[in-house]
This record gives structure tokens, C-alpha cells and sequence, in this order.
């Protein structure tokens, strides 16, 4: 028996983010950090867009690293800001990515006007300094605190002083204090609402997980108190929550599993990393959980959609595709994996017997 068999499954990290969005590394980057740290698998989770999924999946091959699609989507239910997280989607559909692009535009009008708010209270900050376009015409989304912390680093406005350290929990509170709604910076954005984001993930062979979702809750509010919005959104589709994730501690990260579980959702695992100049200090692979239990249901969920939607005969190549088919020469795969993925995957009873052909040699 192998290593790899004999390990099974090696740590998850199904949320990460790289310069297709905001992240410090370039997707193949990524994918080479990830084999130094021992990882089985990793999801490409950019927001708003799948422009980094096709180069980490040509290096999860050249590396034979798991790599799962994946996007994450800003969305809104009601008052509330939700982050939609869309695991084994198909990043060629030209439905979800029109929609993303779409996503992207607001962005860039959202991000300008939080530049001109800041500069109407004294501030100095440009629209280049937080959005850059790239050579394909997409934006880099940057940091707001970063642009004015560059600008003011001889420390001359001391309303930056509490923000200087530029960790997480300064970013934080600079978001709570200048950019959320009524706040001095806040500009106001439409997005998709989250029955849109869960469909449009559904429609491209994907599952719909509701990203870190303990930030949603108020101060001294448990877990429990999520039950009703998730119970709304598990109606629309929503198939499972991040419980596990470097916003929350422990003991909330339990809870969200229990709710999970009372509700026949599944649950995932994922740093949100960004590389140092975001978040300092959070290291891939950096939120333990049981691998096994996370792609089990996930893999038996993107199997179950992808033959869904591939069953109403629109042609999109939906969900985990066969392990054994490899890629034409020159060209990536188009579903939601690296090709051989599932074939290091433990195996799911589910997933047997229809177009997965899952193995157990480990690998996440």
C-alpha cells in the first residue's frame, strides 16, 4: 500500500483567492504553494469571476493536485451582504460568466465611488490606486486601506492610526467604521440577489455553499441564529455552509456544524486566503477539518447536479467530469475539476455507479 493510500485524503482548502480577484499570487503560483504545504486539494474560489480557474487547473495536472473549480459571489437577501461560494461549477458557461462579468462592472462603479467619498472627507486616494486593469480588460480590485495607508506612511492624518498595523482585525474595523452601510465611505451597490447566485451556480453544474456565514452574525448572537435565513436559502437550493473557516473560532465553527446538521446541510472548510498583503499571518490549508466528510457530500452533491442539469439538454458540460478522460492536448478541462481528482478521492457510494468513477488513493 502507498502513502497516499495509506493517508488517505490529505488537508482541504476550498476557499482561496489569487489575482484573478484580489488575491497576492497568480493561479499556477497558488497551485505550487499548496504541494509545499501538503495539500490534497484546493478550490480556486476568486470573487466575481472564474478568470483564474483554467491556469490552476493546467497546474493542478502539470503538479497531479486536486483542483476543484470554484467562484465566489457577492450577493444580497434583504439588508444583508451574503458571500455565495459555487464548487464544481463549470467555468466556461456562458451564462454565469456573463452574469460575473456583470458583478465586475458594479464593482469597479462601487469602488470608484468609494474612492471619491474618501477624498471628499480629506483623504487622499485615486481611482488607480485601487483599481488596475489587467491587458484582458478585466480590474484588479485593491485594497482602499492600503491605497491610504501608502499615501499617509509618514503618519500625518491620525484617523488612520488605529487601521496602521493592516492586519485582519484593523481591516475589519475599517470596513465597519468608514465603508458599511451609513458610514462616511459607504457606497451603496446592487447586487444579484442570492436566489440569482444559488440558481446561476445550480445552472452550471455547481454547488451553492454560503461563505463564512458567522459574519453575518451580531455581536453576542450564536450560530443558532442563522436557522431561519439558511432554512430560506436551503429552499432555493443552497446546498451547505463554510462552518469551517478562519472567521471563526472554534466553538462557532462547531455550532455551525450542528445547525448544519439539523438542517441536512453539508459543510466545508476554507481559509479565505489572500496571500500577506491582505491577511497577514493566514497560511493555505491553515483551517483544520475532517477532508473525508468535506468532499464526500460535496462530491456526491456536484454529481447528483451535474446530472440535473445535464439531463434538461442545454449542452453545458456540468459537475465533476469522468476522471478517466483526459484533456486534449493544448486544452483544459471544462468541468468543475482537475482531470484524476475523483480517482484520489475516497470513494462515495453515490457518486458509483453513474458517471464518477471514484478510487481511494488519498488526495484531497
Amino acid at each position: 500500500m502507498g502513502e497516499r493510500e495509506r493517508a488517505g485524503p490529505g488537508p482541504v482548502d476550498l476557499h482561496i483567492h489569487t489575482t484573478a480577484s484580489d488575491g497576492d499570487f497568480l493561479p499556477a503560483q497558488v497551485v505550487s504553494m499548496a504541494v509545499r504545504a501538503g495539500l490534497g486539494t484546493l478550490a480556486i474560489t476568486d470573487h466575481n469571476t472564474l478568470g483564474g480557474v483554467e491556469e490552476a487547473i493546467r497546474a493542478g495536472v502539470e503538479h497531479d493536485l486536486a483542483v476543484i473549480s470554484g467562484v465566489e459571489i457577492s450577493a444580497n437577501h434583504g439588508e444583508l451582504e451574503l458571500h455565495l461560494l459555487g464548487y464544481f461549477v463549470d467555468w466556461r458557461d456562458p451564462v454565469l460568466r456573463r452574469r460575473l462579468a456583470d458583478s465586475e462592472q458594479e464593482f469597479v462603479r462601487v469602488y470608484a465611488g468609494r474612492a471619491a467619498r474618501m477624498r471628499a472627507l480629506g483623504f487622499r486616494v485615486e481611482d488607480a490606486d485601487i483599481l488596475e486593469m489587467r491587458p484582458d480588460g478585466s480590474y484588479m480590485l485593491k485594497s482602499l486601506l492600503d491605497a491610504l495607508l501608502y499615501h499617509d506612511r509618514e503618519g500625518g492624518d491620525a484617523r488612520l492610526d488605529p487601521y496602521r498595523k493592516g492586519d485582519l482585525a484593523a481591516r475589519l474595523a475599517f470596513l465597519q467604521a468608514y465603508q458599511q452601510p451609513g458610514g462616511p465611505g459607504h457606497a451603496p451597490m446592487e447586487m444579484m440577489a442570492a436566489a440569482e447566485a444559488i440558481e446561476l451556480v445550480r445552472r452550471a453544474g455547481g454547488v451553492p455553499v454560503l461563505a463564512h456565514p458567522g459574519t453575518i452574525l451580531g455581536e453576542g448572537e450564536a450560530p443558532a441564529a442563522l436557522e431561519p435565513l439558511l432554512r430560506n436559502l436551503a429552499g432555493w437550493g443552497l446546498a451547505g455552509v463554510e462552518a469551517y473557516s478562519s472567521y471563526h473560532p472554534a466553538a462557532v465553527a462547531r455550532d455551525l456544524h450542528a445547525v448544519a446538521r439539523r438542517l441536512g446541510l453539508g459543510v466545508t472548510a476554507g481559509s479565505d486566503y489572500h496571500g500577506p498583503r491582505l491577511k497577514p499571518g493566514l497560511e493555505l490549508g491553515s483551517v483544520a477539518a475532517d477532508s473525508r466528510e468535506v468532499l464526500g457530500w460535496l462530491m456526491d452533491e456536484a454529481a447528483s447536479n451535474g446530472q440535473d442539469q445535464r439531463g434538461k439538454g442545454d449542452g453545458a458540460q456540468c459537475g465533476p467530469q469522468d476522471p478517466t478522460r483526459r484533456p486534449e492536448p493544448g486544452r483544459p478541462p471544462g468541468g468543475g475539476v482537475t482531470p484524476g481528482v475523483l480517482a484520489r478521492l475516497p470513494g462515495r457510494p453515490g457518486i458509483r455507479g453513474a458517471h464518477l468513477d471514484a478510487g481511494d488513493e488519498g488526495g484531497r
